[in-house]
This record gives structure tokens, C-alpha cells and sequence, in this order.
């Protein structure tokens, strides 16, 4: 970049209806990140910024703070919504915002190494979006194993438009088997007390949960929190585990319906980690006909990967999307080139909330 940019706190009078330009191409048009960038400005846990200069926005960006986690001592920064003008792209803007996020987090925090709080950081990205991967390698973010939300986004927008069910939208019911329906009505309902050692039992097995967009429970405590949220009773939150031949084979959080007004989704999202073919295919069944769940999202953590998809006859009809998670662990920002970003020209808006 040649030119110098300004990274500062988002404002929604000034900069709202450059974020909608900006956005007017996303997702078909119907990007969500404008409909949420007034609540994201007003909530304590979430810092919106723009990258600009003088004139225009050249990129959009949220940071959104994760709960304190005792075991590591540390805070963590979910980094979302990343928005980049379309005349800016290719031209290290992607670069310039990564810089300058985990600046500022770093500048925001470092009143705190008293307390040996370290800073870390998440991030998803497309699978196949080569020039935000090579980014996040640049700053020696790592990457962890590729997830699929199920079905794409695309999809359930279009049963909604209909109004219709989504498994009736897509004409799912000649793909469901026996099994898979008879395994969907084994799930249980568990409390909080047993969700930590159930995570531990699919952690044994391969499984892995880093849900940096839609559920609080990267880690043990934020998991075991998720039923003693706020929102839980509003959200209709709930988490069900599935057992089979005396084995751990699932678990399931469930949010029915949204509240929280900072979140992109509308519909009901479900974060599942499940061992096989027929208990992925079982969880799509239970949420439809057991909870009775119209518009959703199954999130699949690992072990499933893309090969269980296309064993499916029931998943494999529509397209998943296949995502990647990067991390960052360190206690140290990058001091690389400074060109082309302004340093401090604008104090840190991002405050720590009290949990």
C-alpha cells in the first residue's frame, strides 16, 4: 500500500452507509454484517473498526472478546465480519487489518501483564480462500483441520424465503434411513455437570471443539457455561448426548432461537461433534422432528470431515461449507513492516467487560 490508513473505531452515523456499499455484493446481497454493525458498535463485548483514509472505508472489521479462561490465563479475540471494499482488494488490505487487529488487542491488554494475561486469537476463513490462508500464515496464526456448517447458508435462505421447512424444502425424506431415524431418537438430554466429561471422552476420540463464531465453548469452561448463559432460557438452549453400544457417539449444543443481537444468524444453529456417518445424519433428524426445528444450521466438528459427506446420501444432496480455523497463541505482536498503517491514531476502544 502506498498510502497510509487510519485503523479506528467503527462509528455507525459515519461510517454505516459505506459498510452497506461495501457489503451490497456479499452473500447474494443479503450480507448480515450491515444489519448487525449497529448492535456490534453498542455492545461491550465487541469492538467494530474500519480501516480508512481521509475519505473512504477501505475495510471493516469486529472484534469480539471471549469469556476470561481460568486454565490458561488468558484472553481471547474472536475476529469476525471482515469486510474489504471490492476496488481495495488485492492490495494488502487483508494484511494491513491483521497487522493492525492484533496491535491494537496487544496495546488494549498490555495494562494487564501484571496479571500474565496472554492474548490470543480466532479467526475462520474459506477453505478454499488461498489469500486469507497465506495471511494467516505471514503472522503465524495456525491453522487447525477443516469443519463444514451443513447445509450452506445459500440453502436455508431459500427455505426461509419459501417458508418452508427445510428438510420438506429440500426434499429430504426418501434419503433418511432406518438407522439414522431410529438413532435420532436416542439423544438425551444432559446438564451442565456432565457436559465437561463428555467433551473429554470425544476429545479421546479425536474430536475437537473451537467455535469461534456462533457458540461460546472454545474451551472447558466457556462449554460448561453454555446452559448458565443469560440467554439460555430465552435462546432455548440445550445440550443432548448420544450413546451407543455402551459408547459416547455425540454431542449436540443447541440454540432454537437467537436473541443475542450481535449475532449474524437468525435461525437455529447446532454445534455437533459426532462419531460417524449414520450419528451425523441422526442429528439432523432429531432436530427436526424431536425438537421440531423448521430453519437451521449443523456446525460438525471434527472427527466428520468432507470423505463422511459424500457417504451420506442425505448430506451429500446439498453443498456443506467447509471452513478453517485459525489461531493465534502468542504473547507477542508482529513487528514486521509498518507501512501503509497508522499507529496510534486512535486509542483502543475495546474494553474489558466484566464477566
Amino acid at each position: 500500500m502506498d498510502k497510509t490508513y487510519l485503523f479506528r473505531p467503527y462509528d455507525h452515523e459515519m461510517h454505516y452507509s459505506q459498510l452497506e456499499t461495501i457489503c451490497r455484493n456479499v452473500y447474494k446481497g443479503v450480507d448480515f454484517a450491515p444489519q448487525i454493525a449497529c448492535a456490534l458498535s453498542n455492545d461491550v463485548r465487541c469492538a467494530p473498526y474500519v480501516l480508512c483514509d481521509a475519505m473512504n472505508v477501505a475495510a471493516f472489521v469486529n472484534l469480539r472478546l471471549k469469556d476470561y479462561h481460568q486454565n490458561d490465563n488468558g484472553v481471547l479475540i474472536s475476529c469476525d465480519c471482515l469486510r474489504v471494499r471490492k476496488d481495495f482488494r488485492a492490495k494488502g488490505m487483508g494484511s494491513a487489518i491483521v497487522k493492525a487487529v492484533m496491535r491494537v488487542a496487544y496495546a488494549n491488554f498490555r495494562h494487564h501483564e501484571t496479571q500474565n494475561w496472554k492474548v490470543s486469537f480466532l479467526a475462520v476463513t474459506d477453505q478454499d480462500n488461498g489469500v486469507m490462508r497465506h495471511i494467516f500464515s505471514k503472522f503465524r496464526w495456525t491453522s487447525h483441520e477443516v469443519m463444514h456448517v451443513w447445509p450452506a447458508s445459500t440453502v436455508v435462505w431459500d427455505a426461509k424465503h419459501q417458508n418452508i421447512p427445510l428438510l420438506d424444502a429440500l426434499h429430504m425424506s426418501q434419503f433418511i434411513t432406518a438407522e439414522a431415524s431410529a438413532l435420532s431418537k436416542q439423544w438425551v438430554k444432559i446438564t451442565s455437570d456432565e457436559i465437561l466429561s463428555t467433551m473429554q471422552i470425544l476429545r479421546q476420540r479425536g474430536a475437537s471443539y473451537q467455535r469461534p463464531l456462533y457458540f461460546d465453548v472454545e474451551s472447558a469452561e466457556c462449554a460448561s457455561a453454555f446452559l448458565n448463559h443469560d440467554l439460555a432460557t430465552e435462546e432455548q438452549r440445550s445440550v443432548w448426548r448420544l450413546d451407543r453400544d455402551g459408547e459416547v457417539q455425540g454431542l449436540l449444543f443447541v440454540r432454537t432461537n437467537i436473541r443475542e443481537a450481535t449475532q449474524p444468524c437468525r435461525h437455529s444453529l447446532i454445534s455437533a461433534c459426532v462419531i460417524g456417518v449414520k450419528v451425523a445424519e441422526s442429528c439432523v433428524m432429531f432436530v427436526a422432528a424431536r425438537l421440531h426445528v423448521q430453519f437451521f444450521h449443523v456446525s460438525f466438528d471434527r472427527p466428520i470431515r468432507s470423505e463422511h459427506f459424500s457417504k451420506s446420501r442425505l448430506l451429500s444432496q446439498v453443498p456443506s461449507e467447509p471452513f478453517v480455523i485459525y489461531r493465534h497463541n502468542g504473547s507477542h505482536c508482529y513487528h514486521g513492516d509498518d507501512k501503509g498503517v497508522c499507529r496510534g491514531s486512535e486509542s483502543p476502544r475495546l474494553a474489558r467487560p466484566c464477566l
